[in-house]
């Protein structure tokens, strides 16, 4: 048996495992292969190789649509306030996903989940390239950011499964500087191929990149045994609820910028997802197989570096949605020289995660 022929990772291991970080005791990670452990084998870097390809498709997409968005709107006449669902579309999908995604790569082969996401994210890829109007761009990120939610918790458990000792640390290291790289090189990517080629290249340039780690990924992951998992292991109820809540959130803080807080659209949208995220909450207290165990919430580490995580990644996406903006339509920069005046900001992601990562 191969390792990654090992039993699924049990609940948690796939998509909420801290990354680094070795697993707990508790339901879920005591469970699954032992993350400090080293069998002395090593094992050649091709997995490693296909699951950082795919992160990259997944971080790129983060920002380097960014500089694009002036150029986009002016392309499909979209209004100011309405360029933000193309940022917003991929990332709620992508992360409200995420908990969903987590948990069909623990009940599935991991290697069955990984090659659908990463189809899934390359179709919509093209379909965003090709995108006429607004309305199937943003469909078509929300289709990359579902691809995402699939492929990034398979391609994390790929290589925690994969790899044992000192092999499995440095392969989560790079996990972890690609994700910064990937921020700082999309700024200025995104820049650079919308002055000189269009904004439907930051686009393409996913789908050959998509196909030939398809193509990759097919020869050289190892098939597992065929399982017949229940579905009646996905909280399906629970990732939708999560996501329809999170999306009906989002719409209620936008429709303040545009209606005010009195508007009855902006009323009843704060309304719908406290009702939605309350329910969510309920639901995962009484499933038998939560997305969201109930101990997860009594770890304060994990949930005080979760919650930090989230304001930070909250200011960084929204800083580098609003430079762009700003940089563009009122100091009336190209779409490159707002990628070169982000690198600095790039650069001291990139610097921090390095000295971080000790």
């Amino acid at each position: 048996m191969t390792t990654t022929d090992a039993p699924p990772a049990t609940h948690g291991d796939a998509g909420r495992m801290p990354h680094g970080h070795s697993p707990h005791a508790h339901h879920g990670y005591g469970a699954g292969p032992h993350l400090d452990s080293d069998d002395g084998a090593r094992r050649p870097w091709t997995v490693l190789a296909i699951a950082l390809a795919a992160q990259i498709l997944v971080v790129l997409d983060i920002s380097v649509v960014n500089t694009a968005l002036p150029t986009i709107g002016h392309s499909l006449h979209l209004r100011g306030g309405d360029l933000q669902w193309l940022v917003t579309a991929y990332l709620l999908m992508s992360g409200g996903g995420l908990l969903l995604g987590g948990r069909i790569a623990d009940v599935f082969p991991r290697r069955r989940v990984f090659l659908t996401g990463l189809a899934v994210f390359t179709m919509g890829s093209v379909i965003s390239a090709l995108a006429g109007n607004a309305g199937v761009l943003i469909a078509a990120r929300a289709g990359q950011g579902l691809g995402a939610a699939l492929m990034t918790p398979a391609a994390l458990s790929l290589i925690t499964t994969t790899y044992s000792g000192a092999q499995r640390t440095r392969g989560l290291t790079l996990w972890g500087m690609v994700g910064s790289l990937g921020i700082a090189a999309g700024v200025l990517f995104g820049g650079v191929l919308t002055t000189w080629a269009g904004w439907q290249m930051i686009f393409w340039i996913n789908v050959p990149i998509g196909a030939i780690a398809f193509c990759i990924a097919v020869v050289k992951l190892p098939k597992l045994p065929a399982t017949h998992p229940g579905l009646a292991q996905l909280d399906l109820p629970g990732g939708a609820a999560v996501v329809l809540g999170l999306g009906t959130l989002i719409f209620g803080i936008e429709s303040v910028t545009s209606h005010g807080w009195t508007a009855p659209r902006t009323i009843a949208a704060f309304i719908a997802a406290t009702v939605l995220l309350g329910a969510f909450s309920r639901h995962e207290q009484r499933v038998a197989h939560p997305l969201v165990p109930p101990h997860t919430w009594r770890l304060r580490s994990l949930v005080a570096g979760t919650g930090t995580m989230a304001g930070i990644t909250a200011i960084l996406v929204g800083v580098i949605f609003l430079i762009s903006i700003f940089c563009q339509t009122v100091l009336g920069y190209s779409a490159l020289r707002t990628g070169l005046a982000l690198l600095p900001l790039a650069a001291a992601i990139t610097a921090s995660a390095h000295v971080a990562a000790a």
